[in-house]
C-alpha cells in the first residue's frame, strides 16, 4: 500500500514530536482522510501513557505488579468480580510490559473501536459528506462527547465502555450477530453494562413500542418507586450474590453527599459532563413519535429516573447515554435533524469536552502529561510510574500525596 506524502509527513512528525502532529492530524480528518484517526488514537494512548496512577488506576498497577508474580496455576484460583482485566494484567505482565504500555494499548484500542463508529455512519449517511465542514464538525461532535479522560485511563470501566459502544452499534444499527459476543465480554470487563446488556436484549427480542406518553408515564412511575424497584430488579437479575452485593453498594450512595465534597467549580464540571442528555431528550421527544431509532437512548434515560440519588452511577449512565443519542443523531441527520440542532450540539460538546478536563486537573497537575508538550515519541515512552514513585505520591487508598510532590 503507497503512503501519500501528507502520510509520510505525518508519520515523521508524530514520531519527532507527537503534539506537532495534532493541526495535521485535525487537517486530515477535515480532509476525511480517516486514517488520521489511528494517529489521533495513538495521541490519546499517549496521553493515556502518561495518566496519573490514582484512585482504581494505582490499585489496577498493584494488581499487575502483584499478578506478575503468580504461577498460572496460582493466578486461575484467584476469586475475579470481572474477568477481561484480570486476564489481560496477567498475560501483559508475564510478556514483561510496564504497567504504561499495557494502558497505552487498551486506550488506543478503545479509541480504534470507537472512531471505526464514526467512520461508519458517514460510509452510512451521505448528508454528512456533504460538506467537508459538515463532516468534521460531525466528527468534533462525535470526539468531543465522549469526554477528555473518556479512555485515557485504559483500565477496566473504560475499556469495557468502548466495548459496549461497538457492540450496540453492531447490533442496533447494522443488524449484526457478532455484536452479542462484544457486548457479552463488555459486561465481564465491567458490570455495569449489564444493564445495556438488558436494554439490548428487551429492545431486540421483546421489541416494545415506546410512545411520548409511555415514555412519560415509565419516567414518572420509576422516578416516585426508585428505591423499591431498583432493589427488585438487582434481586430478579441471575447473577451471584458477591455482585449482587456490590452493584447495591452503588444504589447506595447519596448523590449530594458525593457533590457537597467538591468544590463549586468541581460540581459544574461534572454535572456539564453529562448535562447534553437534558437538550438531546428534549429533541427527541418533539422530533419523534416511536423512538425505534434513539430505543438504546430512551431506556437509559427510563434508567436514569431510577438513580438520581446515586451520583456515579448516574454520572456513568448518563454519559454513556450522551454517546447512544449522538450516533443515531448522526444516522439521521438531514432526515430528522438540521444543520442548526448539529452546530448546537457542536458548540455543547465543546463545552462539555472543557468542563471534563477541568474534572481532571488534579490529575493534570500533578501527573506527567506536561511531557507531551517538549517530548518526541520515544522518550515518551521511557516515562515510567515505578514503584518508588507509587510508594512517595499515592497514598494506600489511591489518594494523591500532595505533600509528596
Amino acid at each position: 500500500m503507497r503512503i501519500s506524502k501528507v502520510h509520510l509527513l505525518l508519520l515523521i512528525v508524530f514520531i519527532l514530536y507527537p503534539l506537532a502532529s495534532l493541526p495535521l492530524i485535525f487537517i486530515e480528518i477535515y480532509n476525511q482522510k480517516y486514517y488520521s484517526l489511528n494517529y489521533l488514537a495513538f495521541f490519546m494512548g499517549l496521553l493515556g501513557y502518561l495518566w496519573l496512577p490514582s484512585g482504581d488506576v494505582y490499585r489496577y498497577q498493584l494488581d499487575y505488579e502483584f499478578f506478575k508474580t503468580l504461577s498460572f496455576h496460582d493466578f486461575s484460583y484467584l476469586p475475579k468480580l470481572d474477568l477481561v482485566l484480570p486476564w489481560l494484567l496477567f498475560l501483559f505482565g508475564k510478556a514483561g510490559l510496564n504497567f504504561e504500555f499495557v494502558r497505552l494499548i487498551l486506550c488506543i484500542i478503545s479509541y480504534i473501536l470507537y472512531f471505526k463508529i464514526f467512520v461508519d455512519i458517514v460510509q452510512a449517511n451521505n448528508h454528512l459528506c456533504e460538506s467537508r465542514r459538515v463532516a468534521f464538525y460531525s466528527f468534533l461532535m462525535f470526539f468531543f462527547f465522549i469526554g477528555f479522560a473518556g479512555f485515557l485511563t485504559g483500565v477496566r470501566y473504560s475499556l469495557a465502555m468502548s466495548l459496549c459502544f461497538y457492540s450496540v452499534y453492531l447490533i442496533i444499527y447494522k443488524n449484526k450477530g457478532s455484536g452479542w459476543l462484544i457486548l457479552i465480554l463488555a459486561v465481564i470487563t465491567h458490570f455495569s453494562m449489564f444493564l445495556i446488556l438488558l436494554i439490548v436484549f428487551i429492545i431486540k427480542v421483546l421489541k416494545p413500542k415506546i410512545t411520548r406518553f409511555g415514555f412519560i408515564i415509565a419516567i414518572i412511575i420509576c422516578y416516585i418507586s426508585a428505591s423499591l424497584v431498583l432493589k427488585y430488579i438487582i434481586d430478579m437479575i441471575p447473577l451471584n450474590e458477591i455482585l449482587k452485593t456490590r452493584i447495591l453498594d452503588y444504589t447506595k450512595e447519596d448523590a449530594l453527599v458525593n457533590l457537597s465534597e467538591y468544590s463549586i467549580g468541581l460540581r459544574l464540571s461534572y454535572l456539564f459532563t453529562y448535562v447534553a442528555i437534558y437538550p438531546a431528550l428534549v429533541l427527541v421527544i418533539f422530533k419523534c413519535k416511536y423512538f425505534n431509532y434513539f430505543s438504546v437512548f430512551i431506556c437509559i434515560c427510563i434508567s436514569l429516573s431510577l438513580m438520581t440519588d446515586i451520583f456515579t452511577s448516574y454520572n456513568r449512565y448518563a454519559a454513556l447515554g450522551v454517546i447512544f443519542f449522538v450516533i443515531p443523531f448522526l444516522l439521521q441527520y438531514k432526515i430528522l435533524f438540521s444543520k442548526f440542532q448539529l452546530y448546537f450540539f457542536v458548540i455543547l460538546s465543546f463545552i462539555v469536552y472543557s468542563a471534563s478536563i477541568y474534572t481532571f486537573k488534579k490529575e493534570l497537575t500533578y501527573g506527567k502529561e506536561y511531557k507531551i508538550f517538549y517530548l518526541p515519541l520515544p522518550a515518551i515512552l521511557m516515562t515510567t510510574y515505578d514503584l518508588n514513585w507509587l510508594n512517595e505520591n499515592i497514598m494506600s487508598d489511591g489518594d494523591l500525596r500532595l505533600s509528596g510532590k
